[in-house]
Protein backbone atom coordinates (compact mmCIF):
# COMPACT_ATOMS: atom_id res chain seq x y z
CA UNK A 1 0.00 0.00 0.00
CA UNK A 2 1.02 3.34 -0.88
CA UNK A 3 2.05 5.55 2.27
CA UNK A 4 0.16 8.46 0.17
CA UNK A 5 -2.38 8.69 -2.34
CA UNK A 6 -3.60 11.40 -4.81
CA UNK A 7 -6.88 13.55 -4.35
CA UNK A 8 -9.15 16.06 -5.66
CA UNK A 9 -8.92 18.92 -3.34
CA UNK A 10 -12.38 19.91 -3.52
CA UNK A 11 -13.64 16.40 -3.20
CA UNK A 12 -11.39 16.01 -0.59
CA UNK A 13 -12.38 19.19 1.53
CA UNK A 14 -16.12 18.32 0.91
CA UNK A 15 -15.78 14.43 2.21
CA UNK A 16 -13.70 15.81 5.49
CA UNK A 17 -15.23 15.22 8.59
CA UNK A 18 -13.96 18.59 9.57
CA UNK A 19 -15.23 20.38 6.69
CA UNK A 20 -18.38 22.51 6.55
CA UNK A 21 -19.76 24.69 4.02
CA UNK A 22 -21.35 28.03 4.54
CA UNK A 23 -18.67 29.33 7.31
CA UNK A 24 -19.16 33.11 6.99
CA UNK A 25 -15.32 33.58 6.20
CA UNK A 26 -13.09 32.06 2.99
CA UNK A 27 -16.00 31.98 0.22
CA UNK A 28 -17.71 29.41 2.95
CA UNK A 29 -14.85 27.24 3.12
CA UNK A 30 -14.67 26.21 6.65
CA UNK A 31 -12.61 24.00 9.10
CA UNK A 32 -13.88 22.52 12.39
CA UNK A 33 -10.17 20.88 13.16
CA UNK A 34 -8.59 21.92 16.43
CA UNK A 35 -5.23 22.83 14.97
CA UNK A 36 -6.94 24.20 11.82
CA UNK A 37 -4.25 26.01 10.00
CA UNK A 38 -5.43 29.49 9.48
CA UNK A 39 -8.42 31.23 11.34
CA UNK A 40 -10.39 34.73 10.30
CA UNK A 41 -12.91 36.43 12.24
CA UNK A 42 -16.42 36.18 11.59
CA UNK A 43 -19.33 38.94 11.78
CA UNK A 44 -18.95 38.57 15.49
CA UNK A 45 -15.45 38.86 15.83
CA UNK A 46 -15.01 34.84 16.52
CA UNK A 47 -12.22 32.73 14.77
CA UNK A 48 -13.96 30.83 12.22
CA UNK A 49 -11.48 28.39 10.74
CA UNK A 50 -10.57 28.68 6.68
CA UNK A 51 -10.24 25.67 4.45
CA UNK A 52 -7.25 25.75 2.50
CA UNK A 53 -4.97 23.52 0.72
CA UNK A 54 -1.77 25.03 1.96
CA UNK A 55 -2.50 25.30 5.29
CA UNK A 56 -4.86 21.63 5.55
CA UNK A 57 -3.24 19.96 8.71
CA UNK A 58 -4.68 16.80 6.89
CA UNK A 59 -3.58 16.53 3.29
CA UNK A 60 -0.01 18.70 1.66
CA UNK A 61 -0.53 20.49 -1.79
CA UNK A 62 0.57 18.02 -4.84
CA UNK A 63 3.49 19.73 -6.18
CA UNK A 64 6.15 18.43 -9.16
CA UNK A 65 8.56 17.10 -6.51
CA UNK A 66 5.80 14.68 -5.73
CA UNK A 67 5.90 13.01 -8.89
CA UNK A 68 9.55 11.37 -8.20
CA UNK A 69 8.00 10.63 -4.53
CA UNK A 70 7.57 6.02 -4.83
CA UNK A 71 5.68 6.33 -2.18
CA UNK A 72 2.72 7.90 -3.92
CA UNK A 73 0.09 6.46 -5.09
CA UNK A 74 -0.67 8.50 -8.36
CA UNK A 75 -4.25 7.34 -8.61
CA UNK A 76 -3.50 5.13 -11.99
CA UNK A 77 -2.26 8.30 -13.98
CA UNK A 78 1.31 8.51 -16.26
CA UNK A 79 3.62 11.39 -14.51
CA UNK A 80 3.35 12.66 -18.38
CA UNK A 81 -0.33 13.60 -17.07
CA UNK A 82 0.66 16.69 -15.03
CA UNK A 83 2.78 18.31 -18.03
CA UNK A 84 1.28 20.84 -20.31
CA UNK A 85 2.24 20.70 -24.17
CA UNK A 86 5.58 23.21 -23.42
CA UNK A 87 6.79 20.54 -20.47
CA UNK A 88 5.88 22.95 -17.84
CA UNK A 89 3.44 21.29 -14.70
CA UNK A 90 0.44 21.71 -14.60
CA UNK A 91 -1.82 19.87 -12.29
CA UNK A 92 -3.99 23.35 -11.83
CA UNK A 93 -3.61 23.39 -7.91
CA UNK A 94 -6.54 21.47 -7.97
CA UNK A 95 -4.47 17.81 -6.30
CA UNK A 96 -3.29 16.86 -2.41
CA UNK A 97 -1.98 14.48 -1.42
CA UNK A 98 -2.89 12.44 1.74
CA UNK A 99 -0.87 10.09 4.02
CA UNK A 100 -2.54 6.72 3.77
CA UNK A 101 -1.92 3.19 5.85
CA UNK A 102 0.51 2.79 8.64
CA UNK A 103 1.66 6.52 7.91
CA UNK A 104 -1.52 8.27 8.26
CA UNK A 105 -2.84 9.15 11.64
CA UNK A 106 -6.17 8.73 13.29
CA UNK A 107 -7.29 11.98 11.44
CA UNK A 108 -6.35 11.44 8.14
CA UNK A 109 -7.22 7.76 8.20
CA UNK A 110 -10.53 9.47 9.15
CA UNK A 111 -11.10 11.67 6.23
CA UNK A 112 -9.33 9.70 3.70
CA UNK A 113 -11.63 6.73 4.12
CA UNK A 114 -14.77 9.49 3.79
CA UNK A 115 -13.08 10.63 0.59
CA UNK A 116 -13.28 6.97 -0.47
CA UNK A 117 -16.55 6.39 0.71
CA UNK A 118 -18.31 9.19 -1.37
CA UNK A 119 -15.51 7.56 -4.74
CA UNK A 120 -17.34 4.32 -4.17
CA UNK A 121 -20.40 5.70 -3.08
CA UNK A 122 -22.39 3.36 -5.67
CA UNK A 123 -20.36 0.30 -4.66
CA UNK A 124 -22.41 -1.28 -2.43
CA UNK A 125 -19.61 -4.10 -1.42
CA UNK A 126 -17.00 -2.06 -1.29
CA UNK A 127 -19.29 0.51 1.47
CA UNK A 128 -19.98 -2.79 3.20
CA UNK A 129 -16.44 -3.47 3.37
CA UNK A 130 -15.45 0.10 4.61
CA UNK A 131 -17.89 1.36 7.27
CA UNK A 132 -18.12 5.25 8.29
CA UNK A 133 -16.28 6.13 11.05
CA UNK A 134 -16.58 9.28 12.73
CA UNK A 135 -13.45 11.44 14.16
CA UNK A 136 -12.44 11.12 17.74
CA UNK A 137 -12.07 14.51 18.50
CA UNK A 138 -14.64 16.48 19.00
CA UNK A 139 -15.78 18.43 15.99
CA UNK A 140 -16.90 22.25 17.15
Amino acid sequence: MAKRVLADFDLFAHTCPYFYNGAPVNNGYGCRYPECGEAEEDDAGQPCGCCHRYTCPICCPFGEEDLDDPELDLDGRGRQEFFDRDGGFADGGELVTVASGDEAGEEERAALLAYNRYLHRYDKEWLEKHPRQEPQSPAR
